[in-house]
């Protein structure tokens, strides 16, 4: 069973698996649309990154999404984030899987500790972001003896 990642208000991460460090497979990432009602989402329009996003539903509480899963000792977790500041730090680590796929690189799955940033907002007061440092870079069978081609190419660009 996947558990679902989650950051609180005051920037700790629960996910239900003790794990420091986990490996993003850059095959998960999707990205699309989430609408929203009364504060809750009550649908998901994803697809994967490789993919144009879909068009954007007509309803006005949609904001753009990301998803992607992690793994670690056996276990999957998956994030998703509509959040401004998830949406940034989903992105810079997309970004950083473009510029090793770039390089010709067979190791392009990120191994990344889950932290938080924070920054002051003028109405919310203290805001807590997703952090996601990266500490290391696997292939994708997490050994190096296999090159299987990453599904996510260096020069697609997400349309905004």
């Amino acid at each position: 069973m996947t558990e679902h990642l989650h950051m609180d208000t005051k920037g700790r991460w629960s996910h239900g698996v003790k794990a420091t460090c986990w490996t993003l497979d850059p095959a998960s990432l999707r990205h699309g649309w989430c609408v929203f009602s009364r504060d809750r989402a009550v649908k998901k329009i994803l697809v994967p990154l490789t993919r144009a996003r879909p068009k954007r539903p007509r309803r006005k509480e949609t904001q753009q999404m990301v998803q992607m899963v992690f793994s670690a000792a056996a276990e999957t977790v998956t994030y998703s984030t509509a959040s401004l500041g998830g949406m940034h730090a989903s992105y810079q680590l997309i970004d950083a899987i473009r510029a090793r796929i770039a390089r010709g690189s067979s190791q392009v799955c990120p191994i990344v500790r889950l932290r938080s940033t924070v920054y002051r907002h003028k109405k919310f007061g203290t805001v807590y972001a997703p952090d996601f440092a990266i500490v290391g870079w696997t292939d994708f069978d997490g050994d190096g003896s296999k090159r299987r081609r990453p599904l996510l190419s260096p020069s697609h660009h997400a349309a905004a």
